[in-house]
């Protein structure tokens, strides 16, 4: 009797000093889905190529002067000419995608029309 309260007094201790919760690397942020939003290309700061694998889509996930994240397609034409713009004045960030993206494009009354003209 004395040795089942012992290993239950050791399992509830076990499972009282763990934290399943805590990972040991780093949480990838990615963009769960594209969006078809533009922005006047002016207003892009930087931008980095989201690789599928480790996150679910393939995207450009664009930065904003304002901090502002968009996730569009890489086959978008609107990304493509924001990819070359930025490319032109080298904004390019090489980094993937580990940090927490600002705030998205749903707070932003942009167009999310592709007929649309830029804002």
């Amino acid at each position: 009797m004395k040795t089942l309260i012992a290993v239950f007094l050791c399992l509830a201790a076990l499972l009282l000093f763990t934290d399943p919760g805590q990972a040991t690397g780093r949480a990838a942020s990615c963009c769960l889905k594209t969006t078809r939003t533009r922005v006047n290309v002016t207003q892009l700061s930087r931008y980095y190529r989201q690789k599928s694998g480790m996150c679910p889509v393939e995207a450009v996930v664009f930065t904003t002067m304002k901090g502002l994240t968009i996730c569009s397609s890489p086959t978008n034409l609107w990304a493509k000419k924001g990819m070359a713009h930025l490319d032109a004045k080298g904004r390019t960030n090489t980094a993937t995608a580990t940090t927490t993206p600002g705030p998205t494009t749903e707070e932003l009354p942009l167009t999310q029309n592709s007929t649309d003209k830029a804002v």
